[in-house]
């Protein structure tokens, strides 16, 4: 997905499941308007190497979608913040940012619950496997992107 921030094109991915928008350091450096902690990972004690936190005034999806402009002075809106990491060519863009843009749309969200309900034939008279280890082979050769 390409968007503009502070009028430089810049690619990322959607992370519907983050609370930040993340850049990389490559992204960061080739940003023709550079605005001037310690943070965790997700589920981790150990601190992301983050080497700037900016804020953009302006992000703009380019597909035909209108530009979101923030106006710092006496807003009540938060403007969305990027986290310049080191390391790692992707840039993530959160849930929250993504909406504002309109390029993510969450069309419902279905609970367990509502599911069993609708499809009880299904789950009828499955019962819960207990006390059963799971070995999860992880082919460690891929490079995990988040």
């Amino acid at each position: 997905m390409q968007i503009t921030v502070n009028k430089t094109r810049v690619e990322c991915i959607i992370d519907s499941g983050s609370s930040v928008n993340i850049m990389s350091a490559n992204t960061y450096q080739s940003l023709k308007d550079k605005p001037a902690l310690t943070y965790n990972s997700y589920n981790s004690k150990e601190e992301l190497p983050i080497l700037n936190i900016m804020s953009a005034n302006t992000y703009q999806s380019l597909k035909d979608k209108p530009a979101l402009t923030y106006n710092s002075y006496n807003s009540k809106e938060e403007l969305p913040i990027l986290f310049v990491t080191n390391g790692g060519a992707t840039s993530f863009l959160s849930y929250n940012t993504a909406v504002k843009l309109g390029i993510l749309h969450i069309v419902s969200s279905l609970t367990i619950d509502t599911i069993k309900q609708d499809f009880l034939k299904l789950f009828k008279e499955i019962g819960e496997l207990r006390g059963l280890k799971v070995h999860l082979f992880v082919d460690k050769a891929v490079v995990p992107v988040a």
